[in-house]
């Protein structure tokens, strides 16, 4: 005979979602108000892992401690999604449910209501990523795939670039004579990291100058070494003048010549650092090698 599962007694039923696997918990969890409720206020802490968007589909990755399992569901365009179970692959169908629905009802069992990481592939319609933001918005990562067009990177970074609390990756240079790096500097975000191995990311003294991003990784960066002095002295007259970076680092196609970077310069050595200080008491922390320059800046 079934067991009509909310009738219960408490310290029952408290046992039996403890001992559920997290699938059956977030099913119990679509069941009713009550259910739900029951879910959010148990000890199960279920994270949103990361969303994969892709097409006009995400797959979501819930992440579960102290048991460490991640579940996988698709979340898709109509009332319906794909549940992952090892090699077998269930749909559920909830009426009435959008895919906005589904997530939200997700995030609203997550220990954080937010998603870790959320990876951009390539998409039906760029129109798309303003229902991602709509359905997720905020996050700690976003990442732009390499395998996104270049119309979809540029449109995923300006629309999307401010969920990310912590940083944006970003793994293609859409860039080209229409479009240029600095567009992508002077967002007021935490971090950004360009990593393209195979189209270099072109950098002018300017793009330095008027960055407004805290942490910035370049891989790979073409700048010359008169650029990078160049940037320094500015760096060095700008007493009392607000700079937002905090540090740079950027991975050259060429080895970088020290003395080029240094010329003109008094500097201090601190470890295996070099240090400029300005006449405001501003320090700047610099390490060179090979064709990495890692500026930290201080004050």
């Amino acid at each position: 005979m079934p067991i009509r599962l909310l009738s219960l007694p408490f310290d029952d039923l408290e046992y039996v979602i403890d001992s559920m696997d997290v699938r059956a918990l977030i099913a119990l969890s679509l069941c009713s108000k009550q259910a739900k409720n029951l879910v959010q206020n148990s000890n199960r802490e279920i994270q949103c892992l990361s969303a994969k968007v892709y097409k006009n589909l995400i797959r979501l990755t819930v992440y579960e401690l102290p048991s460490e399992k991640e579940y996988d569901f698709v979340l898709r365009d109509d009332s319906t999604i794909k549940v992952h179970l090892r090699k077998k692959v269930k749909v559920w169908r909830k009426e009435g449910f959008t895919q906005s629905d589904w997530m939200a009802h997700f995030l609203s069992l997550s220990e954080d209501s937010m998603v870790s990481m959320v990876e951009i592939h390539n998409v039906d319609s760029i129109t798309y990523l303003d229902t991602v933001k709509q359905m997720i918005p905020k996050c700690e990562i976003l990442e732009i795939t390499a395998n996104c067009s270049n119309e979809t990177t540029k449109m995923a970074f300006m629309k999307l670039s401010s969920i990310a609390e912590e940083k944006v990756e970003v793994a293609r240079n859409p860039s080209n004579h229409e479009f240029r790096i600095s567009e992508y500097l002077t967002l007021n975000l935490r971090g950004v990291i360009f990593k393209d191995y195979n189209n270099v990311f072109e950098l002018k003294l300017e793009d330095l100058l008027m960055a407004n991003v805290a942490y910035i990784t370049v891989r790979e960066a073409k700048i010359t070494d008169k650029e990078l002095n160049r940037f320094l002295k500015l760096w060095m007259k700008g007493n009392h003048t607000f700079y937002r970076p905090e540090y740079i680092k950027l991975c050259t196609e060429k080895r970088i010549n020290r003395e080029e970077v240094f010329k003109g310069f008094e500097y201090a050595r601190v470890n295996s650092r070099l240090q400029l200080e300005r006449a405001d008491g501003k320090k700047l922390f610099i390490w060179i090698l090979g064709r990495d320059a890692i500026f930290e800046f201080r004050g």
